[in-house]
């Protein structure tokens, strides 16, 4: 039996996003601040290189989560039907690291730094997806695990032993073999003494379809390899990647929301979905608006050089808080479809799915996005265009694909659900963002937090975010009973 419990995971998940964020925005400066631009890209490039490889765990993910969810006793399964893929994984990569090192002028051997976390996250992927069937909130506290070895390793091979680019990949390594440990903890219940052949089975045939995900999962990190690519240099891919860690601030809060989608597969209804959007949402709104204002201060904490990207960072800010909505109608759209409840699913059963609506229709936004953004970077690098302008014409294609994509899914959870997001409920959250916004901005004239000094930036933008939050929720409390409503929720969990 599944043991997902909604609030719990929501919170666990959360917190472990809000902890990963806070130690992956000092382990990412740690790095930035002891790492050249380019080799800042360059990790970020590698990187993406061994995403890519451990890809195919995306073909049975979802359908392992799904039984998992359910109950099903299906380790031995879900490590067996991945195997011949992290082998194929290893040799992919090996194969692709020459020319990939030669398209931006690194050495070889500097790729291949890639193999110390492609092996253990390859395992991390597999299990994750048992556990957050079974059991999604120890998924959250599986990555406080990773985020803060991370952290020590980091200061330790990085910082102390001045290691460089291997002391972050030897650090990422040891953080993601620890969080797998945990995981094979959580998911043991799930172990069973034999292969199920007739659930191999069911989840190749399934296959087939999850592809579809998986070639989206493809293009969306196409945009890195891209631009290093075509600019041939990584240059362009550390200011893309200071932009993206602050963009992701906004989708940390959309783990709030973690356990829904699975909630929904064992029965759940509109009460869930409405309690998960006031929860998420409650936090998700002020960050979208306090990370635009701050946005050329926090990229000053990565690196002073960084900030000049404070347009594109806000734009994929924006996207981001879109990508969080997003979640929300892809969980319903999942979360409500019941064609894999039986053993014996058919194909027919699998085209006609919900499920695979979503990822088609992933799939064709993404396409999109990849076609426009190889065309902006071509015709763009070849003109001479200044990179800051390359970047700013990337995040608004990013932008628009990401609204696309929303008012699709709006549409298929219009037409083929009954469930439905209350976005009216949340307009005393946009009153009191903006007026936490506008709060910070005129605080800003008094409080510069593009100081000389690493420490001293931190605590004026400390003080800023402080501020901002007390003006937020004193507001909130007034405007909005629901609000009322969830802290006296939050207090009863807590008793």
């Amino acid at each position: 039996m599944s043991k997902v419990r909604l609030r719990l995971s929501g919170v666990t998940s959360f917190a472990s996003q809000i902890v990963g964020y806070i130690v992956g925005i000092l382990f990412a400066t740690m790095v930035s601040r002891r790492l050249s631009e380019r080799d800042f890209g360059a990790w970020a490039y590698i990187g993406t290189i061994a995403s890519y490889a451990i890809l195919p765990t995306d073909l049975f993910g979802q359908w392992i989560t799904r039984d998992a969810a359910r109950g099903r006793r299906i380790f031995g399964s879900a490590l067996t039907i991945h195997l011949p893929f992290f082998l194929a994984s290893l040799l992919i990569f090996i194969a692709l690291s020459e020319p990939a090192a030669t398209a931006v002028n690194l050495s070889r051997d500097v790729v291949l730094l890639g193999l110390l976390v492609l092996i253990p996250l390859f395992f991390k992927n597999v299990l994750e997806a048992l556990v957050k069937g079974h059991a999604y909130q120890h998924a959250g506290i599986a990555v406080m695990i990773f985020e803060f070895t991370k952290l020590v390793a980091g200061v330790i091979l990085v910082v102390h032993l001045r290691m460089g680019l291997a002391g972050v990949f030897v650090a990422l390594s040891l953080s993601y073999i620890l969080q797998t440990v945990y995981l094979i903890i959580i998911a043991r219940e799930l172990f069973y003494n034999w292969v199920d052949l007739g659930v191999v089975k069911r989840w190749l045939r399934g296959s087939i379809f999850t592809m579809i995900g998986m070639f989206n999962n493809y293009l969306s990190a196409l945009d890195i390899l891209l631009m290093s690519v075509i600019t041939g240099s990584t240059l362009v891919t550390g200011y893309w990647q200071a932009a993206l860690i602050i963009g992701s601030l906004v989708k940390t809060s959309g783990f709030l929301m973690g356990g829904l989608g699975q909630r929904l597969l064992a029965g759940g209804s509109q009460k869930d979905v409405d309690k998960s959007l006031s929860f998420t949402m409650t936090l998700s709104i002020p960050i979208l608006f306090g990370a635009i204002v701050l946005s050329d201060a926090m990229l000053w904490i990565l690196r002073p050089v960084y900030s000049s990207a404070w347009i594109i960072a806000s734009l994929l800010v924006v996207s981001s808080f879109l990508t969080v909505l997003h979640r929300f109608y892809y969980s319903i759209l999942g979360g409500t479809d019941t064609f894999d409840l039986r053993e014996d699913v058919s194909f027919k059963d699998y085209a006609g799915s919900r499920v695979l609506l979503g990822m088609k229709t992933s799939l064709a936004t993404s396409l999109i996005y990849v076609v426009s953004a190889a065309t902006l970077l071509t015709l763009m690098s070849k003109a001479g265009v200044n990179m800051l302008i390359i970047l700013t014409a990337l995040a608004i294609a990013n932008l628009l694909t990401t609204i696309a994509s929303l008012l699709l899914y709006h549409h298929y959870v219009s037409k083929l659900t009954s469930i439905r997001l209350n976005i009216r409920g949340l307009i005393p959250n946009f009153k009191a963002a903006s007026i936490m916004a506008v709060m910070v901005a005129l605080l800003r004239l008094i409080i510069d937090p593009r100081a000389p000094s690493f420490l001293e930036s931190l605590q004026a933008l400390l003080i800023l975010i402080a501020a901002g939050a007390m003006v937020y929720f004193l507001l909130l409390w007034r405007l909005s009973p629901s609000f009322r409503s969830l802290l006296k929720d939050i207090h009863a969990f807590i008793s």
